[in-house]
């Protein structure tokens, strides 16, 4: 077997690593199903939860400065608490990995959430999961895509 044969099966290999289960973290029953619908009324639709989401930026983030956005929840028409933990992942689909942790915290407005430390370590197309959590166990989740 030739080197550049090895090498090139292997470049293949490397590069579609993050489209794969086993290499992006997120199990097959994790994976969301996203319908979005009017993007005033529902912008990203969390089926198990039967809520929908949103999110607007504070402080857009850069590939030198970390950023900030509120996560608003709603029925599709009213604002509504989710009812569980809020976290935020930050994915890279391309390149298989994430970014540093982003703090969530909820907000005095009902269903409004505050995440800061929103850091992408390098400008590509990036994934915003925004989960929702019993415990350790994500129990819903959805994906806004992003371009740094």
């Amino acid at each position: 077997m030739s080197r550049s044969f090895v090498a090139l099966s292997l470049a293949v290999l490397i590069s579609g690593c993050g489209r794969i289960p086993i290499f992006n973290h997120l199990n097959a029953e994790d994976q969301p199903v996203i319908a979005p619908t009017a993007e005033t009324a529902c912008p990203v639709k969390l089926v198990k939860a039967n809520l929908c989401f949103g999110i607007e930026w504070i402080e857009k983030a850069t590939e030198e400065k970390a950023g900030s956005f509120r996560i608003k929840f709603t029925d599709g028409s009213s604002a509504k608490d989710p009812g569980k933990t809020v976290a935020v992942k930050l994915w890279m689909p391309s390149m298989g990995h994430g970014s540093s942790p982003v703090k969530v915290a909820p907000e005095t407005a009902v269903g409004n959430y505050l995440a800061t430390d929103v850091f992408f370590v390098m400008g590509g197309e990036w994934e915003i999961w925004i989960q929702l959590k019993d415990g350790s166990k994500v129990f819903d989740q959805g994906k806004i895509d992003f371009k740094l």
